[in-house]
């Protein structure tokens, strides 16, 4: 990937979590495309919003809103950031009944 699309996508990340300090991080490896989708759009109805990620540029991203430590999370494999809501618990609750739905 050339530099200058990983500067957009991190500038794209940088739009999107912007005021964004929680958020669950999950692993939809697995999940059939159609499963996805359904998730999404319920986590849509309820104000939630899922992004597959880049790690590397994750990792910058986080480190320039001061939230470098969770940039630990981001170390290897795919990472689905879910955030969004009234708060981080009900997102965690969410992913919680998504995934007893799948196997």
């Amino acid at each position: 990937m050339s530099l200058f699309i990983k500067n957009q996508i991190q500038s794209d990340y940088e739009k999107k979590f912007d005021g964004v300090t929680e958020f669950v991080v999950i692993d939809t490896t697995g999940i059939s495309g159609v499963s996805n989708n359904i998730f999404r759009g319920e986590l849509k109805k309820k104000d939630m919003h899922l992004a597959v990620v880049k790690n590397s540029l994750m990792r910058l991203t986080l480190k320039k809103m001061g939230l470098e430590n969770a940039g630990e999370v981001f170390q290897s494999g795919p990472c689905v950031v879910v955030y969004g809501g009234d708060s981080v618990i009900d997102v965690a609750k969410e992913v919680v009944v998504w995934a007893k739905k799948f196997k």
